[in-house]
């Protein structure tokens, strides 16, 4: 599991740090990012191939704001 790094590095600046730090802030949004980036990675692994459609429409939804901008 990729994430398990940023997860004890979010148990180790929890306990000495406080909750609004910037750097348990960043520390805690890469550990999101990393499951979540494993997760994406187990359900492509498993999906029917897409469309160029589907796979812009889901594509767009990754894109900052929800929409189109680059």
């Amino acid at each position: 599991m990729s994430w398990t790094r940023d997860r004890a590095t979010v148990a180790s600046l929890s306990r000495v740090r406080p909750a609004n730090d910037p750097q348990l802030v960043e520390a805690r949004q890469n550990l999101k990012a990393a499951k979540l980036e494993e997760y994406v990675a187990r359900v492509v692994a498993t999906a029917p191939p897409l469309t160029d459609e589907q796979a812009s429409r889901i594509a767009s939804m990754l894109r900052p704001y929800g929409g189109d901008a680059a």
